[in-house]
């Protein structure tokens, strides 16, 4: 029997109740196709119109993973220095995340509107040891602001405690890209905080932003979590939290992770 490898459409049944119903209203043809559930229905494709980038109809493609693949692995630049596989991604992900929380939690279902999210950062000697810490709530926002402001808290620590050289890691490329590329406009609606994390950064002798894998920024992650959950005010921490013992030592002593990444084609 063949194996159907890639999923082309989801079947909605508007006779049942519950949350299949709930997906039925986005859709009037009884199949939800991948390109009207990313792409064209209405308040998504006002997403890609303010990100200015147009990922090309996924109809087009022989199946949805060429689509994917196509889309995700472009190195052109689009827009704000970042990259268009990197903005695709990131959308795709907010997106999903928004039509979700229409079917599971009856939101409003618009990826458009901020949700509620915190940071977190350490700051580590050469070795890997902690050296300080801290967590915040944020409010509305994006995890791309979320990341900027654990960037810029970060760097705020980090200048406090007279560090002349500094190695920024983060999961978030957009991030990178941003801060590392200076043609990012003012018009951005993160522009504040971009700038102030590069004036920052030109204060210390030495200063890289690297991106990481998710697994690399598991730490920080949960002091963010931490923070999302006790709603708490900006908090410093000279001593490791306990809540965070046992990842941090994985993190110390070299806990490998298995993941898929994108082999560079030799030149």
């Amino acid at each position: 029997m063949p194996i159907q490898r890639s999923v082309n459409s989801f079947a909605c049944d508007p006779s049942l109740q519950g949350n299949d119903r709930k997906s039925w209203r986005l859709t009037s043809l009884g199949v939800e196709d991948l390109h009207h559930l990313f792409f064209n229905y209405g308040i998504i494709s006002k997403v890609w119109e303010n990100m200015k980038i147009k990922p090309p109809n996924v109809l087009s493609f022989k199946n949805s993973g060429e689509w994917l693949k196509q889309n995700a692995m472009s190195d052109t630049v689009v827009n704000w220095g970042v990259q268009h596989g990197t903005m695709f991604v990131f959308w795709l992900w907010e997106i999903w995340l928004g039509r979700n929380a229409l079917v599971f939690e009856n939101k409003n279902f618009d990826p458009r509107d901020p949700k509620l999210i915190a940071s977190g950062g350490i700051i580590r000697d050469c070795n890997g040891n902690w050296v300080h810490g801290f967590y915040k709530f944020i409010g509305a926002g994006n995890s791309i602001m979320a990341e900027l402001w654990a960037i810029l808290n970060s760097l705020k620590l980090a200048k406090h405690l007279l560090c002349t050289k500094i190695l920024v890691e983060t999961d978030s490329l957009t991030d990178v890209h941003l801060i590392n590329n200076t043609n990012c406009s003012n018009l951005h609606h993160l522009s504040t905080l971009v700038c102030l994390c590069r004036a920052i950064l030109s204060d210390f002798s030495e200063a890289k932003v690297l991106h990481v894998h998710r697994e690399g920024n598991s730490c920080t992650d949960l002091m963010a979590r931490q923070a999302f959950l006790n709603r708490s005010p900006l908090l410093y921490s000279d001593s490791m939290p306990s809540f965070l013992s046992s990842q941090f030592l994985a993190d110390l002593v070299g806990i490998n992770y298995s993941r898929n990444v994108r082999r560079e084609s030799p030149n």
